[in-house]
């Protein structure tokens, strides 16, 4: 749920300002609101170290301390990492440009500008041209072979003036400034200092933790600075502004007393136009899906409902569907079980259930449609042997079934079925927040909206098999009521002809998009079969490989399913969390507009 919030306005003594801002932290209830812009060079200094002390953090997390542990402070580690860093791009730059010096100059052997210039200490006009094998040997006495180039090519001094004709297809070449040894010289240089980077970065490696923990100490003194700023002062008060939860609204002056602070604090509820941050505070069952929201970043206004027990049901549903394979299922619950308690330790968030809810919803869908790892339980039957008996359990767990065609079907209807269910839920979701409002009718009158697109969909798809009658006829009058509750109730007005025409008008474009949205829950059994018919084509493949090794199919299968449930895990962020995002919220009218209550604390989460 979310939470509700009070503005509070706290004032204290001007000398007790750094004592209020300190105690507010450690009481980690305010979320601040700037009452004053102020000054920020203060701050200039510490941002500057943060920024650079988190760039030698990131630099020195990807490598393994070993080594003597350096000497210096903290700012010396963090300075020399940069500094490191910086010779060696620096270095890696330098090193391109010489690499391919070297391989011009190796072409030219031990041919170099001096020798050349010899050449023309003799008197004669020397210049180096490029010509092709097969015409040297014909070359005149003015043309001085020097070098092959080992591209079909040799180097050629041309002794002769401007008559002298050159040779055919001859290319006249500046020969380079610097010779071979030159320049691996240099080049052996940058490679040992770039050498040496490695086992230094090693060494600050081992002064790590210290880092992290001057990022910290940087994070909270530039929170107290920036919240010394938002305050307000006179010659004699200071105070400061912010939300705060209602629950926790009536302590504050007396944790503030207890933490050796006498201020006065005004709170009051808040006002209609205003945007609190948004706290939700997540029932036990429900904090998996708090990870999704984290990663997506999306969070629903103050003034919203909270949507997180329509996406706990939808989104595991969603996903099992995608999957459509008890065998993945199997796979993401064992491997979520068994790394739970480390990637909670490394993520801090309850995604491991998340992803433990996923395949315990595709095992079950799998086991339903009757497919593990691509083989159906009809298959372990004709393959006689163990595999019936296993076939044998397997296909009574099955319950769609029937001949291929006859299985899409029911897949393709059981989508629509539940596409069609989650956006009337939507709406009805919109009905019970509106309420008494009269708008909330318009929201009923949509739930038959869709129930008539259902029907329309469903009649196009499955022509050989209808919908009954007089289901279809039920279906036709509750669209043409609902659009005459969306037409009457979804615009103001105290004109009755106005508000209608208002409500028609506006609805013609809502109306074709219901249509959309309840065909786009197609994709549900579209990616769930493409799921299943590549696993059937990696065990086809696996199973030709078998017939002259098993050593060469077991990679296939390896390899092959791996990449599938792969793509099934991308399938659910781009359908089945699209799915919840845009069509439902569309429906339900979430606006995903809130921003995250964030009190001043030294450290701590705010939701729970």
């Amino acid at each position: 749920m979310i939470e509700p919030m009070a503005r509070a306005c706290v004032v204290a003594r001007r000398e007790e300002r750094e004592a209020l801002i300190e105690a507010l932290r450690d009481l980690g209830v305010l979320h601040l609101v700037r009452a004053r812009p102020g000054s920020e060079g203060d701050e200039r200094e510490l941002t500057e170290t943060l920024s650079r002390t988190r760039q030698a953090l990131q630099v020195l997390k990807e490598i393994a301390p070993a080594g003597a542990e350096p000497p210096g402070t903290v700012a010396e580690i963090v300075d020399e990492t940069l500094e490191v860093q910086r010779r060696d791009r620096e270095m890696r730059s330098r090193l391109v440009p010489l690499q391919a010096e070297a391989r011009e100059a190796a072409l030219w052997g031990s041919v170099t500008r001096e020798k050349i210039a010899e050449l023309g200490s003799l008197g004669a006009r020397v210049r180096v041209l490029a010509v092709p094998d097969r015409e040297v040997p014909g070359l005149r006495p003015l043309f001085i072979p020097l070098q092959p180039l080992g591209n079909g090519s040799t180097l050629v001094a041309w002794l002769g003036g401007l008559e002298t004709i050159l040779p055919p297809r001859a290319t006249i070449i500046t020969p380079p400034e610097r010779g071979l040894p030159d320049v691996e010289h240099d080049i052996a240089e940058l490679q040992a200092t770039l050498a040496a980077a490695p086992a230094r970065l090693a060494q600050l490696a081992l002064r790590r933790g210290e880092l992290e923990e001057l990022v910290r100490a940087t994070e909270d003194q530039l929170a107290l600075s920036r919240a010394l700023r938002s305050g307000v002062h006179g010659d004699r008060l200071y105070g400061v502004e912010g939300w705060l939860p209602l629950a926790r609204a009536g302590s504050l002056a007396d944790e503030l007393r207890a933490a050796g602070v006498a201020a006065g604090v005004h709170v009051r509820p808040a006002a209609p136009d205003e945007r609190p941050p948004t706290l939700v505070r997540y029932p036990r069952l429900l904090r998996p899906i708090r990870s999704l929201f984290d990663l997506l970043g999306v969070r629903p206004g103050y003034d919203e409902a909270d949507p997180s027990g329509f996406f706990m049901v939808a989104v595991p549903l969603f996903a099992g569907m995608l999957i459509a394979d008890a065998g993945y299922g199997m796979v993401f619950l064992i491997l979520s079980l068994a790394a739970r308690r480390l990637l909670r330790s490394r993520t801090g968030t309850d995604a491991p259930e998340l992803v433990m809810l996923f395949g315990g919803v595709a095992l079950v869908w799998g086991a339903i449609s009757g497919s593990w790892f691509g083989v159906t339980p009809q298959a372990m039957l004709e393959a006689g042997g163990w595999p019936a008996s296993v076939g044998g359990v397997l296909h009574h767990l099955q319950l769609i079934r029937g001949s291929e065609q006859e299985m899409r079907d029911t897949l393709i209807k059981v989508s629509f079925l539940v596409g069609s269910t989650h956006l009337v839920l939507a709406h009805l979701r919109r009905v019970i927040a509106l309420a008494p409002d009269r708008s909330a009718l318009a929201d009923l009158g949509w739930c038959g909206v869709l129930g008539a697109m259902l029907g329309l969909i469903w009649n196009l798809f499955f022509r050989d098999a209808p919908l009954p009658g007089g289901l279809t006829h039920m279906l036709v009058d509750a669209g043409v009521l609902g659009f005459a509750l969306v037409a009457l109730f979804s615009a103001s007005g105290s004109n009755v002809f106005v508000r209608v025409g208002k409500g028609v008008g506006g609805a013609l474009f809502p109306l074709i998009g219901a249509f959309g949205d309840t065909l786009s829950y197609i994709r549900l059994a579209a990616v769930g079969l493409a799921s299943f018919y590549l696993a059937v084509a990696i065990d086809t493949l696996a199973g030709q490989a078998a017939d002259v090794t098993w050593l060469a199919a077991l990679p296939i299968l390896l390899v092959g399913h791996t990449m599938n449930m792969t793509l099934s895990l991308v399938a659910i962020l781009a359908h089945g969390v699209r799915l919840n995002l845009l069509e439902f919220s569309n429906h339900s009218g979430l606006q995903w507009a809130g921003y995250p209550y964030r009190p001043l604390a030294v450290r701590g989460a705010t939701e729970h």
